[in-house]
């Protein structure tokens, strides 16, 4: 995330609205320091104030992230760079809290550092980012309607590439396997996100991979050429953990039900375990594999 350019637009906002940096800072309930800080591109506002200032100034949050106007045809494709912003954005604050708190406590750190090396693999892994963390509740306020599901991966420089394949159902049978994206890993940078969002107002999926500065995405359609799509019921349900990466192994991430009656969840690697889907209506499975 751009700070200079976004605190250049909240203050090019404001002053068109004839507004101060005291009036923003009351109808936030903060002080105007902290308004000057965000428009001097020191810092972002927190998280939670992402709507209320976006309402204040009129501008939308896809526009708050980006720094800049957007027609509409612009929107989808800033979302899907927006919602990696903000991941990678979290994940280097992240790291330079962690630096911090190293200084002042190296003891705990050290202590720290063994016990990841004991229980949690440096390389070669693959966890879901938490639902409550800073990055994953901004990009859920970015996806607006859709539902989010966000997994950073770590790989050594033998991994080629990594792709995103879905197994559709219908009535409890396979129907087809399809590789829906593939993306050519750089070999010079070992972590990257890998972000699949659901979008239930338009019935498609995005599914996006960002490893240092490169980022891929692409959208596909669900209930492609189904009748009266908004009648069915639908549930989600996550089956990853962090789990160690084997090369050219699948790992189911994520099922959506689709039903017009009940909608019934299991988890994502359950299909690969060779459970049997339940007899819904649609069923899609979308599995990460690294090779």
């Amino acid at each position: 995330m751009d700070l200079q350019k976004i605190g250049a637009y909240i203050a090019s906002k404001r002053k068109a609205l004839g507004m101060t940096q005291t009036e923003l800072a009351e109808k936030l309930g903060m002080s105007n320091k902290s308004v000057s800080k965000w428009e001097r591109g020191v810092c972002l506002p927190d998280v939670s104030l992402y709507m209320e200032l976006c309402d204040i100034l009129g501008i939308t949050i896809n526009e708050f992230i980006a720094g800049e106007d957007l027609p509409e045809e612009r929107f989808v494709e800033k979302s899907d760079e927006n919602i990696i912003s903000v991941t990678k954005d979290g994940k280097q604050r992240s790291r330079r809290l962690k630096l911090a708190l190293g200084v002042l406590a190296i003891a705990l750190a050290l202590l720290m550092a063994v016990m990841v090396v004991l229980h949690l693999p440096r390389q070669n892994y693959i966890k879901p980012l938490p639902k409550d963390s800073t990055e994953m509740m901004a990009a859920e306020i970015v996806a607006g309607m859709g539902e989010v599901h966000m997994y950073a991966f770590s790989v050594d420089d033998s991994y080629k590439e990594v792709s995103v394949n879905m197994i559709t159902y219908e009535k409890g049978r396979m129907a087809e396997s399809e590789k829906l994206f593939g993306y050519q890993l750089d070999g010079e940078h070992t972590e990257g996100i890998l972000a699949i969002v659901s979008d239930f107002s338009d019935h498609d999926v995005k599914v996006a991979v960002s490893q240092d500065d490169g980022t891929g995405s692409a959208k596909f359609e669900i209930l492609e050429g189904v009748k009266h799509k908004d009648l069915y019921s639908r549930a989600m349900s996550a089956g990853l953990e962090s789990e160690k990466i084997v090369k050219g192994q699948e790992k189911g991430i994520l099922c959506m039900v689709y039903d017009k009656d009940d909608s019934v969840a299991f988890p994502g690697d359950a299909v690969l375990a060779g459970a049997d889907v339940e007899e819904n209506d649609y069923t899609y499975c979308f599995t990460v594999k690294f090779e």
